[in-house]
């Protein structure tokens, strides 16, 4: 009977006009087979319907697979993704501290770490003559810049 037939989920009625899906013997409504049988996305928690990206067992909307940071779509670039969410090449670098401090660019296996930061080797010098620095040279440090000795003993005495 017509007035019989309902989503074995939320109860509604259905009619020649609304479609209806059948799982395990259960007819569905639309909304609720997308709910409890679609796939989710990772990002908004909605309902994927149409294209979607597969990546690490976990689906996104093309429109959500984007940098958490920048909102820069993913979908054509390298990513990582740290406790599910989402990175550029550029981002993840930087939140996993793996950037020059002076020229914000990735650090390979050679760099210097001191003042807490990593540089590249060329790009830790003396922030007043340019002299390139040794992290075990001795250098002085005033309001988070490196300075050579002399440099140092001369501006700030």
């Amino acid at each position: 009977h017509p007035n019989h037939f309902f989503c074995s989920y939320c109860g509604c009625k259905f009619s020649e006009e609304v479609p209806f899906f059948e799982i395990d013997g259960k007819p569905y409504c639309e909304e609720d087979y997308s709910r409890l049988f679609g796939k989710m996305c990772q990002e908004c928690n909605e309902v994927i319907n149409g294209e979607f990206i597969t990546a690490m067992d976990m689906c996104w909307h093309n429109e959500c697979f984007k940098c958490r940071v920048c909102n820069k779509s993913l979908c054509d670039e390298a990513f990582y993704c740290i406790d599910c969410e989402l990175y550029c090449e550029y981002h993840y670098q930087e939140k996993e501290d793996l950037l020059c401090e002076y020229c914000k660019k990735p650090v390979d296996k050679r760099y210097v770490f001191a003042l807490n930061k990593k540089w590249h080797p060329n790009h830790f010098f003396c922030d007043f003559c340019k002299t390139v620095l040794y992290a075990d040279s001795g250098f002085k440090e005033y309001k988070d810049k490196p300075y050579c000795k002399d440099c140092f003993i001369r501006l700030y005495g």
